[in-house]
């Protein structure tokens, strides 16, 4: 998505686990994650299409996709009822 090798991004992230969040994506230094989250084909790209650009953008940051857990605990609940 940013027209470099995985091995030229640099991410920082912070949290615990499942539950973590990335701050910046960084590529020859220049932090390329603010951009990329204002572009709605880069969110629907990702597992960032279940928090919805809104959320993503309040944020700006990269979740974690297990964050939707936490997040949006009942939506979560009622599709694994639906499955089961």
């Amino acid at each position: 998505m940013v027209g470099h090798p995985v091995d030229a991004v640099k991410t920082e992230v912070f949290g615990l686990n499942h539950l973590s969040w990335t701050q910046a994506a960084r590529v020859k230094g220049r932090n390329v994650l603010p951009q990329l989250l204002q572009e709605d084909n880069f969110i629907q790209a990702t597992h960032l299409r279940f928090f919805g650009a809104e959320l993503v953008r309040q944020m700006s940051m990269f979740l974690n996709e297990y964050l939707f857990y936490y997040y949006f605990r009942d939506v979560a609940l009622r599709g694994s009822r639906k499955k089961n």
